[in-house]
């Protein structure tokens, strides 16, 4: 699984890609969590949480001269559902305070830390989000994550129709895999396993993962924020393995969100295979030690057939006429499906 270091406060997680080994780190992705938390420093420290604000302060002294990538962070952050694109106010608002701190020095950041923060003449509106029963019309904000969320949609759906320990889920995702999305996510496989087929260690972190017990929340939105998890743990097994292509170097990624900790606690991100053209494909791994013994076999008989079937799912594929038509069809089949099962509990 990916190596996870807690700070001396046990409140910000830095995560690499390898399993039991750590490394030196120069370019820091940085997640919402963590840039909404910048943001308050700059304007407001004296709000933030005294183990929140001293996490910070840290995190600034510790990383004031590494290449800090705060831009897909800045994207989450400001999505606006209601305009269906950023909020170029609360954008240009959290870009002030972030790209500003980075150019203060030790002594100003310490000194800050006890002040009232810096006015904005900056006026930030938002309105309420409507009510979201999909979305599709919304992918601008991410477009990268359009396989991700069919995928978790799925799960989702999946942890409504079958009780845990179901096989007969996972034997129902990979068909869906196979057979219908013609594409093998590497990170949604594990998470899927380990939520239906793992040991109780594994099915609590794919139940905090997945928000399952928050029934009151929109579904569609929880699994889009699973799907962000998704994105940044691929963002950095990317940057790590294409450094050239990202101009990264050694990176790592930190976040003081459990659900992206639970996250890289359950999926491998060392393996992988360079394929070329600036690709790679993720390699499939599980922890033995955390399926669930009647389950063993059957999960080596699940890797051997997701590894053995790239071909055939490349052929499907390429042979699918406007692909990007046929998956927002899915998705919005999924969406329906996925509401009125929720409608239901």
């Amino acid at each position: 699984m990916a190596y996870i270091k807690m700070d001396k406060y046990d409140y910000y997680a830095y995560i690499g890609v390898h399993d039991n080994k750590d490394y030196d780190y120069f370019t820091l992705l940085v997640d919402t969590n963590v840039a909404i938390n910048l943001e308050r420093f700059y304007y407001t420290p004296r709000k933030l949480h005294v183990n929140k604000l001293s996490a910070t302060i840290d995190f600034l002294l510790d990383n004031i001269d590494k290449d800090t990538v705060f831009g897909f962070a800045l994207q989450e952050a400001c999505w606006d559902y209601s305009l269906k694109s950023l909020n170029e106010g609360q954008y240009d608002k959290m870009q002030t305070a972030l790209t500003t701190q980075y150019d203060w020095d030790i002594k100003f950041i310490k000194s800050h830390s006890s002040t009232n923060g810096i006015s904005s003449d900056k006026e930030v509106v938002r309105t309420p989000s409507p009510d979201i029963n999909s979305l599709i019309d919304q992918f601008s904000s991410n477009p990268t994550m359009i396989i991700s969320y069919a995928c978790v949609l799925k799960i989702m759906i999946l942890e409504k129709k079958y009780p845990r320990k179901s096989k007969k889920a996972i034997e129902d995702f990979i068909d869906f895999i196979d057979n219908i999305l013609y594409y093998n996510p590497a990170l949604e496989v594990q998470v899927a396993i380990y939520y239906f087929l793992g040991k109780d260690d594994s099915y609590t972190l794919g139940n905090a993962l997945f928000k399952f017990d928050k029934r009151k929340s929109n579904v569609l939105l929880k699994a889009w924020n699973t799907c962000w998890d998704l994105f940044y743990l691929r963002l950095l097994q990317r940057s790590y393995y294409l450094p050239e292509e990202s101009n990264s170097f050694s990176p790592k990624l930190v976040t003081s969100d459990y659900g992206l900790i639970t996250l890289a606690s359950l999926c491998s991100l060392e393996a992988t295979i360079n394929i070329g053209n600036n690709e790679i494909l993720p390699i499939i791994s599980f922890k033995t030690s955390d399926i669930l013994p009647e389950f063993s076999t059957y999960v080596d008989e699940v890797q051997e057939r997701l590894y053995f079937g790239c071909l055939d799912r490349d052929s499907k594929r390429n042979k699918t006429i406007l692909r990007t038509e046929y998956l927002l069809n899915l998705i919005s089949e999924l969406e329906k499906e996925i509401i009125t099962l929720s409608q239901l509990d």
